[in-house]
């Protein structure tokens, strides 16, 4: 048997309260500080003690069945007598020790008493969880998420009301005796595309519900787009234990303001290309006129003759090009604001597609451009405002000789519709221009081609003004437009616009 001396320092290493006993009188040899203080008693004092002087009466059967167990022993509650103070109940353990000594260990009894020995702390345990479970389910009510909790096999096990009231989409609701509660998280997404509350692969449901499990299983984040109109932040995460937290997150305010904050920007980038723009159209003519003005007041080619002819041309011509420039921002401006009126009037089709097209001839000359115009005789007259007509029809075919390489060919032609409607279309076999190059083009001061880059003059009013007098007309306004190939712009007056035979037929000098 080891001395006392080094058993005490053995037994101070540990941290919970033990003596060491000697069998087969069961005499404490000795006892660590921890021991003492447990039992109000001086440690020195403890050695040489029997056992048994230290529990109470009532225990003695209770000792005697646990120092008759051989090896380590489960615990048991024996009652102490603690000096000075009151009995204490503590949790004991033998298990053998040095020399055949065994050591004798203590717990709290509250922290070793289970619910199986003891019903009472049971009932007040149930009591307590379930309050507690009561207290976190109103907690996660509060939240402004969807909050869903599944155990380790991956079930359902706790949800809130945001996340129930996830399973409905305008008229689409899941019927409420459906139970939640147990399902797996692939049969969860079952629900939802049966039910079909969600956009995302609408005609692809395994796609769906495989892509949902798949980022459950992984715990990856996502955002969703609901067949209500919101639009949510998913976001899995999976504890240590192996249980998984779902939270989804509805960030259809957030999603419209960040749209909006883009759309300012996007307008604020507009506004600032086209005054780059603008005050490169601006400068050109301005410069001109200036120039051309000086030649002529200063002589500086001689005396005035046949040769200043020339350069009142380019003044009249750049004149000419900044006030339909001007002209051009101040009625989208109108339009823009409603304050633009149509002035209508019975309209000859046929002869305004020619004087537009003579308008732009010498420039389609100069491009080494064909122009042709395929106008039926039998072409209606339309009720339509003229100059904003002819407006229309020159912008489209500016667009298509600025486009247009070249060599390359341009088509006016109008058809009649069986509805009675009349389509007037301009085609090219120009560059051509991608769908979102389309929407581009159909923005008021945009261009298909950077500012930084451009190959063609223009402020991007051109086609947005176009389409804008189009529409004021109550007619649609296409365009079919393909890379390498060329683009086609059609208008389609309304079948009211068209007039019959005999509602223009003598018409003054339309006759």
């Amino acid at each position: 048997m080891s001395e006392p001396a080094d058993c005490l320092q053995w037994l101070e290493l540990l941290s919970e309260p033990a003596a060491l006993i000697a069998p087969p009188d069961h005499i404490v040899i000795a006892a660590n500080s921890a021991f003492a203080d447990s039992l109000k008693r001086d440690a020195a004092a403890l050695s040489g003690i029997r056992l048994s002087s230290l529990v109470g009466a009532r225990d003695t059967t209770r000792l005697a069945a646990l120092l008759g167990t051989a090896g380590e022993t489960p615990a048991k509650t024996l009652r102490f007598e603690r000096a000075g103070s009151r009995p204490a109940d503590f949790a004991c353990r033998l298990g053998p020790a040095r020399g055949g000594t065994r050591l004798l260990r203590l717990a709290p009894a509250d922290r070793q008493r289970t619910a199986a020995n003891d019903p009472r702390r049971l009932q007040r345990e149930v009591r307590e969880l379930r309050q507690k479970l009561t207290w976190f389910r109103e907690a996660i009510d509060t939240v402004g998420h969807s909050v869903v909790i599944f155990d380790r096999q991956g079930r359902l096990v706790l949800y809130n009301k945001y996340y129930r009231d996830g399973y409905r989409a305008g008229d689409r609701t899941l019927p409420a005796d459906i139970v939640l509660e147990g399902k797996t998280y692939r049969e969860l997404m079952e629900l939802r595309v049966r039910y079909k509350l969600h956009k995302e692969f609408a005609d692809e449901p395994e796609r769906f519900i495989e892509d949902r499990v798949r980022r459950f299983e992984e715990g990856s984040d996502r955002v969703t787009y609901l067949a209500n109109g919101k639009v949510v932040r998913a976001q899995y995460r999976r504890l240590n234990d192996g249980v998984r937290v779902y939270i989804s997150t509805d960030i259809t305010e957030l999603m419209e303001t960040e749209q909006k904050q883009l759309a300012t920007e996007l307008a604020y980038r507009t506004k600032s290309e086209f005054l780059a723009n603008m005050s490169h159209e601006l400068r050109t003519p301005l410069n001109a006129i200036i120039g051309f003005s000086q030649l002529i007041r200063d002589a500086t080619m001689g005396p005035l003759d046949t040769r200043y002819k020339g350069y009142a041309d380019d003044i009249l011509t750049a004149g000419q090009h900044l006030l339909n420039l001007i002209n051009d921002v101040l009625d989208l401006s109108k339009i823009e604001v409603g304050r633009m009126e149509l002035r209508e009037e019975v309209v000859d089709i046929a002869r305004l597609v020619k004087d537009c097209c003579r308008m732009v001839r010498e420039r389609v000359s100069a491009s080494g451009q064909q122009l042709e115009q395929v106008i039926g005789p039998d072409t209606p007259y339309v009720m339509a405002d003229e100059l904003r007509l002819k407006q229309i029809v020159l912008n489209l075919l500016s667009n298509a000789v600025k486009f247009t390489p070249t060599g390359g060919g341009i088509r006016v032609s109008t058809n009649l519709g069986p509805d009675g409607s009349l389509a007037l279309s301009v085609a090219d076999t120009g560059v051509g221009m991608t769908q979102d190059d389309i929407k581009t083009a159909l923005t008021p001061f945009r261009q298909v081609e950077g500012s930084s880059s451009r190959r063609h003059e223009g402020t991007g009013l051109g086609l947005p003004l176009a389409k804008t007098l189009t529409e004021l007309h109550g007619a649609s306004f296409d365009i079919a437009s393909e890379i390498g190939v060329g683009t086609t712009m059609t208008v389609t007056l309304p079948p009211q616009r068209v007039l019959a035979p005999e509602a223009w037929l003598g018409q003054g000098a339309y006759a």
